[in-house]
């Protein structure tokens, strides 16, 4: 799991460990055990718009496809095809943790994790 914010910074990581604990890496070391996590609250982000990279990268490598197999009309379709890729929306699962002592954790997490998690604080 990726931290992405909250009271322990904006970069580092956490797993739960074999021992039932849940720990932090953000410079310094944090472990809670799961009395400690007061509440968790989970969703799902979706970025939509255009994604410049992606589309302009996928426009590139499909063009060319398209120009090797079908020559001009071929670049033309992998062109469109590729800036059709660039608006694909992308989603992310976000954790939500409230630990004692009025500290905040938000973690970006795989579908498992976020039902790991869940299980954690049971």
């Amino acid at each position: 799991m990726k931290v992405i914010g909250g009271s322990f910074g904006t970069s580092g990581s956490a797993h739960i460990s074999r021992d039932n604990t849940l720990v932090v890496k953000t410079g310094k070391k944090h472990l809670f055990k799961p009395e400690q996590v007061t509440s968790i609250d989970t969703r799902v982000e979706s970025d939509s718009g255009f994604n410049a990279s992606k589309g302009l990268v996928a426009m590139l490598i499909l063009g060319g496809i398209g120009l090797v197999v079908l020559h001009l009309l071929g670049a033309i379709v992998g062109l469109l095809m590729g800036f059709g890729i660039g608006f694909l929306r992308e989603k992310r699962n976000v954790a939500e943790l409230d630990i004692e002592g009025g500290k905040r954790l938000t973690l970006e997490c795989s579908p498992k994790a976020i039902q790991w998690l869940l299980e954690f604080q049971q």
